[in-house]
C-alpha cells in the first residue's frame, strides 16, 4: 500500500532520530542502561517515540535526560541491572521527551533507575507514574525535601480565636463547653517557605492537601512531634506579627456579637506524616 500521509517516512526519520540520540539503546545490551531499556526501545519503535523525536526540542529534551538516567545506572555493576517492564518503561519514556523542568524530571529519572535494578525494581509500582504526572514543580521540591531532612513529618501549627462563656472550664479537649463561636485565624502554619525555595509558597497548603489526596501524606493534630520542638518555636516566632494582627481584627468583631464571653487564641499543634505509601513513594523517586 502507498504510504500516501508520509507516515512511514516520518517513522523512519524518528528511529534515525533515536540512533542519534541514544544509539547504544538501540544495539545488543552491551551497557546497563541498554539492558534496562532494551524492551522498552523495542516497543518504542513501533509506536509514536519515533515520529516524537523528530522535534527538534523533544530530541533534546529526551538526550538530557537519558544521560543522567544512563550516569546514575552505571553507578551500578551489570548484575544488578533488570529489564524494565513495558508498563513502566514506555509512559516514563514517553513523559521524558517533553519534560522541561529538572525538578519534576529527576523524580521521573530516578524512579526509572529504581525499575532498573533487582533490589529495587519490585517498589516501583506502576501507581507512582500517575502520582508524578500529578505533581507541580514545588511539590517535586517538597518531595525532594523529605529525604534531604532524612526525616518524615512536617510540623504545624492551626491558629483559632473562640468566643466563650467566660468562668466556664475547658473541656479535656481544650475547649469551653458553651464555646459560641470560633474562627480559624492560620491553619496549617509551618516552616517550609524558610526551608525550601517555593515558586509559590502562598499555595503551600494547596500542596499540602494535594499530596494528602494522593495517599502520600496525612494529617493529625491535637498532638505533636517531640524532635520537632524547635520548629514548632520557629513556626510561633514567624507567625507572631501576622498572628497579632488577625487576633485584633477578628476579636474586635467576636466581641460586637459575643459581648459577655471571653475571646481567646487556641493554639493546636499537629503535623503531617508520610503514609506507608508515601515512604516508600519518596525512597523510589529520590534513588542516588
Amino acid at each position: 500500500m502507498a504510504d500516501t500521509l508520509g507516515i512511514g517516512k516520518l517513522i523512519e526519520n524518528g528511529k534515525e532520530a533515536l540512533r542519534t540520540v541514544y544509539p547504544d539503546l538501540l544495539q545488543p545490551a552491551t551497557k546497563q542502561a541498554g539492558k534496562a531499556l532494551e524492551t522498552v526501545f523495542e516497543l518504542s519503535n513501533t509506536i509514536l517515540l519515533p515520529i516524537k523525536l523528530v522535534n527538534v526540542k523533544a530530541r533534546l529534551n529526551f538526550e538530557k535526560h537519558m544521560k543522567k538516567y544512563e550516569e546514575k545506572l552505571n553507578a551500578h555493576p551489570q548484575e544488578e541491572i533488570t529489564t524494565v517492564l513495558p508498563d513502566i518503561g514506555l509512559p516514563v519514556i514517553d513523559r521524558l521527551t517533553y519534560l522541561t523542568n529538572e525538578e519534576i524530571a529527576d523524580l521521573f529519572i530516578n524512579f526509572l533507575v529504581s525499575a532498573s535494578l533487582n533490589n529495587t525494581v519490585n517498589q516501583a509500582h506502576p501507581r507512582f507514574i500517575n502520582i508524578l504526572n500529578s505533581l507541580s514543580v514545588d511539590e517535586a521540591k517538597l518531595i525532594k525535601y523529605f529525604r534531604e531532612k532524612n526525616q518524615d513529618y512536617i510540623p504545624f501549627i492551626d491558629y483559632e480565636l473562640h468566643a466563650n462563656k467566660q468562668n466556664e472550664p475547658f473541656t479535656s479537649l481544650g475547649y469551653r463547653p458553651e464555646n459560641q463561636a470560633s474562627i480559624r485565624l492560620l491553619m496549617n502554619s509551618n516552616n517550609l517557605k524558610y526551608e525550601l525555595d517555593l515558586i509559590s509558597e502562598e499555595n503551600i497548603n494547596l500542596y499540602l492537601e494535594n499530596l494528602e489526596s494522593l495517599g502520600l501524606l496525612t494529617r493529625t493534630t491535637g498532638r505533636h512531634i517531640i524532635e520537632a520542638k524547635n520548629t514548632y518555636t520557629l513556626i510561633e516566632t514567624h507567625n507572631r506579627h501576622e498572628l497579632m494582627d488577625l487576633e485584633e481584627e477578628h476579636t474586635l468583631r467576636l466581641k460586637v456579637n459575643y459581648p459577655n464571653h471571653e475571646i481567646i487564641t487556641h493554639k493546636i499543634y499537629g503535623f503531617y506524616v508520610l503514609t506507608d505509601l508515601g515512604e516508600k513513594f519518596v525512597s523510589v523517586c529520590n534513588k542516588q
